[in-house]
């Protein structure tokens, strides 16, 4: 079995979706992250900042960009589907049809009920945030910028740079 990237949490991860779905899941990225933004010009700006992060660390990402909350659930559970499971999530507050809060309300009730394994969520948004009732949620300030998003996902790279 081939099984690269994720450090022992995706491994498990990955096994238990292998073992449910009954097939062998072959993954090539050491991390797979879906960003969402309605804005063109801060999803470009999220990639920019991922894809330095991955360079500046050795690491293959997957990175996936959404418009808006319901295409990032799409995303998600096709990805599911495709059996490549999901390390980070990554979006705003103020997005169109589904908003970063209702997101987050979603996220919450899937987490609740085992549907989704623990993933980092992180949500930018233009005001401070006092802690949350959602333990899961990393807030990001904007302007977002390359040593914020590190500093979110410093946890998911130790693991990788680690194993």
């Amino acid at each position: 079995t081939l099984v690269k990237g994720g450090g022992n949490m995706t491994k498990n991860i990955i096994k238990r979706f292998s073992i449910a779905l009954n097939q062998e899941i072959i993954d090539t990225s050491d991390l797979r992250i879906i960003f969402a933004d309605n804005d063109t010009s801060l999803r470009s700006t999220f990639r920019k900042h991922i894809e330095t992060l991955a360079k500046q660390n050795h690491l293959k990402f997957d990175i996936i960009e959404c418009k808006d909350g319901a295409d990032l659930l799409y995303c998600l559970y096709n990805h599911y589907l495709e059996n490549k499971p999901i390390d980070a999530l990554l979006f705003d507050e103020n997005m169109d049809f589904i908003s970063g809060t209702v997101l987050v309300e979603i996220l919450s009730i899937l987490f609740k009920r085992s549907v989704l394994p623990d993933i980092t969520v992180m949500m930018t948004t233009d005001y401070e945030i006092t802690p949350s009732q959602y333990k899961f949620l990393h807030h990001i300030t904007k302007p977002v910028d390359y040593n914020s998003i590190k500093k979110n996902m410093q946890h998911l790279l130790t693991t990788q740079n680690n194993k």
